[in-house]
């Protein structure tokens, strides 16, 4: 199979006039809600909102439903935007993206695939944290709004962040201690890097975040607002008594709400996610003694397969020299999509940070640091480059006297809370069409069903021998390999609804093949007495379905 996606890519290319979004800025919750709503109240039943959960704060998390013929059964995508807190970026590319498909849906390429796939989105899985970013104090959010004792110390959010210099937001403190973990960069000495006197690196500081220890139990900011992580409570692997997953997988009524609805939405066929994770440029690993397990911790050698050729398709619209680590973590959506959703489940960064090339003099001094890796370095060294001011994403350290270390020098700075995880607000609208532009080519991957060479013998003495062969002219297959285990997602059935007075002499009147791979064919015939119209119906919820009449 992977020869054959060179040959059967199916790249869409379009253009729009019009931008969607006005904003300047990241939008909030209400914001976003909006958004989605305006296209619900303009486009009637080919855009509608369902509510499917309520966070601990009190937001709705709703699933907007992109359909040009809801009567129709075909097989659907699912975009989620912003499983992570701190993340942005997944759902102004989730909103925008679904503006851009509604805006461009009378265009030829675009119009074919609405007119076979249906389209969910979500935009955030957990506003709460999201809308930090909006706040007072701002800082870099992962839980929900539900109290919680974090600590475990029989009190709650005793020990949250301070704002110590004032400045609104949430940094870091250095503290100069030779004792310490942490030096200066050698190129731009306000970054700090972990200190290594091998390489020269020799320890000055001792790096928390910017707040005091209230409960003075040697911890800082342990026990701040907010619960738990909701990308840390769904099922698979459920890290238990870790920090903000929950005492138990889904046990926060986002989590539930969320799992209820999807595993009742049997067309979905695929997952993608933007923002919070990644395994679009680099597949998930294979492990085949992990994925032969009773319980399957590896991806199905298959999908595995399918999740690479999905790298490669990923790559032609993301051209970057720089690749970002696989990000996922135990009881995290990406993989529940995939190991107990059974779904294809890919997600992207949504951003990747350029490779910045740093200039002569900083190349002579980085020679004899040749393991040193710095992403705030590389994100700064690109801003810089870019014509970005510094300013707008780093905090100059600022001497203040601090009371857990009297006597000490202590500075605040470092990078501006959210800045790693979210680009600069202008590169949002390009990153929504390379978004928009992979998840149309997958699209046109996407499995399609067909009934061909469909051929009648008279065999005389009112008997017939029908035969026909089902194919799918996709190149995905109708579900995954696990999927085929989990015996929740729905497999290929095909049925012979019979005419009044007709009956089935020889062949299976309904019959489950299985998963079908893309380009495969399945033969089917029957020995049927009587003659009348009947109909062959073949295919599955998440995969499609198709039909014929047939006279005898």
């Amino acid at each position: 199979m992977n020869q054959k996606i060179l040959g059967i890519l199916l790249l869409v290319s379009f253009s729009f006039i019009t931008q969607e979004s006005k904003a300047q800025d990241y939008q909030n919750y209400q914001a976003i809600q909006n958004g989605f709503n305006a296209l619900d109240r303009a486009n009637g039943s080919l855009f509608t909102t369902k509510k499917i959960a309520e966070s601990a704060g009190g937001k709705d998390i709703s699933i907007y439903q992109l359909d040009a013929n809801p009567e129709r059964e075909k097989s659907a995508i699912l975009v989620v935007g912003s499983v992570k807190g701190p993340n942005l970026l997944g759902r102004e590319l989730v909103l925008q993206m679904a503006q851009k498909l509604i805006n461009g849906r009378n265009q030829d390429s675009i119009k074919q695939i609405l007119d076979k796939h249906r389209f969910y989105f979500i935009a955030d899985l957990n506003p709460d944290a999201s809308e930090q970013y909006f706040a007072s104090l701002r800082y870099e959010r992962h839980a929900n709004a539900r109290e919680t004792d974090k600590d475990r110390d029989g009190k709650v959010s005793e020990d949250p962040y301070e704002d110590l210099n004032g400045d609104g937001m949430i940094t870091h403190i250095r503290i100069f201690d030779e004792s310490g973990d942490y030096a200066e960069h050698p190129v731009d000495p306000s970054v700090m890097v972990k200190a290594d006197p091998i390489q020269g690196l020799i320890p000055r500081y001792r790096l928390i975040t910017e707040g005091i220890d209230n409960d003075k139990d040697g911890h800082f900011n342990e026990d701040g607002e907010g619960g738990i992580d909701i990308n840390k409570n769904f099922t698979f692997q459920h890290p238990t008594f870790a920090s903000e997953a929950g005492d138990f997988a889904a046990s926060e009524k986002e989590t539930r709400g969320i799992l209820d609805h999807l595993f009742d939405s049997f067309d979905i066929h695929s997952v993608i996610t933007l923002g919070g994770g990644n395994n679009l440029t680099q597949a998930f690993s294979f492990n085949e003694g992990l994925a032969n397990q009773r319980v399957v911790r590896s991806p199905k050698k298959e999908d595995h397969a399918i999740n690479s050729q999905m790298v490669a398709l990923f790559k032609k619209h993301f051209d970057s020299k720089t690749d970002v680590n696989s990000e996922y973590g135990k009881g995290d959506f990406i993989q529940w999509a995939y190991y107990h959703y059974g779904r294809f489940s890919y997600a992207s960064p949504g951003w990747i940070v350029p490779k910045a090339k740093p200039d002569s003099a900083a190349q002579e001094q980085l020679k004899t640091f040749a393991k040193l890796n710095s992403e705030e370095y590389n994100f700064l060294s690109w801003a810089t480059n870019a014509g970005y001011d510094k300013s707008e994403f780093f905090v100059d350290w600022q001497e203040i006297d601090h009371p857990d270390f009297p006597n000490q020098r202590v500075e605040v700075g470092g990078m501006k809370p959210f800045v790693m995880e979210n680009p600069p607000y202008s590169l949002v609208d390009s990153l929504s069409h390379l978004h928009l532009n992979f998840l149309l080519d997958y699209a046109a991957l996407m499995p399609e069903l067909r009934l061909r060479n469909l051929k009648v013998d008279d065999l005389g003495d009112n008997t017939f021998r029908l035969s026909v062969q089902l194919i799918n002219t996709g190149f995905l297959p109708t579900t995954t390999i696990i999927g085929q285990q989990t015996n929740w997602v729905k497999n290929l059935r095909i049925a012979l609804n019979l005419a009044k007075g007709q009956e089935v002499l020889g062949g299976k009147q309904f019959q489950m093949p299985g998963e079908l791979n893309g380009g495969d064919k399945h033969e089917l015939s029957w020995i049927i007495k009587g003659k009348g119209t009947l109909e062959i119906e073949a295919g599955s919820m998440n995969a499609g379905k198709v039909k014929e009449n047939i006279k005898l």
